[in-house]
């Protein structure tokens, strides 16, 4: 993440992973295109697997690559070599920040939203159900059925 909002990736590419439109492995740097209006600017970055994301100055979480488990919180299970909006319902997000196969993101408000691979839990919402949207974390002591 350079000082001007601009992000470049480079290496493994099998998924999208790099974000530049292709499934091209590259051991230079390519621009990968977050900005998508005027004013955007990408604060955060963080790299799981075979997926990153973006934290986004207008509380917008821009993620690519690989979206097997939903780590991409778009809705779908599609890949993505391309950045794709999750759906973090206009959250303030503060930082984000990715699992081998998941994403977790936390808000001003003290929230923690997460989505991917569930399958030891690590969405903290009190299952181990894989989910492609953004689901909530319960904090210490809360229990699923509240």
């Amino acid at each position: 993440l350079r000082s001007s909002s601009q992000v470049l990736c480079w290496g493994n590419n099998q998924y999208g992973e790099l974000g530049d439109g292709t499934s091209s492995n590259r051991n230079l740097p390519v621009y990968v295109n977050v900005i998508t209006h005027s004013g955007d600017e990408v604060l955060q970055l963080a790299a799981g697997r075979h997926h990153t994301c973006a934290r986004m100055n207008v509380n917008r979480v821009r993620c690519w690559g690989n979206n097997q488990f939903g780590q991409l919180g778009d809705g779908t299970n599609l890949a993505s070599a391309l950045p794709c909006t999750a759906n973090t319902g206009g959250a303030d997000i503060s930082v984000i920040a990715t699992g081998s196969w998941h994403t977790c993101a936390g808000t001003s408000q003290g929230e923690v939203l997460c989505w991917g691979k569930n399958t030891y839990g690590q969405l903290g919402n009190g299952t181990n159900t894989d989910s492609n949207t953004p689901v909530e974390s319960l904090g210490a002591g809360e229990s699923s059925a509240r």
